[in-house]
């Protein structure tokens, strides 16, 4: 996703 980490939880992110 283009939004911001702070946006959305950092699961998302941390999930790779």
């Amino acid at each position: 996703k283009s939004a911001p980490k702070d946006a959305e939880p950092m699961s998302i992110d941390s999930k790779a």
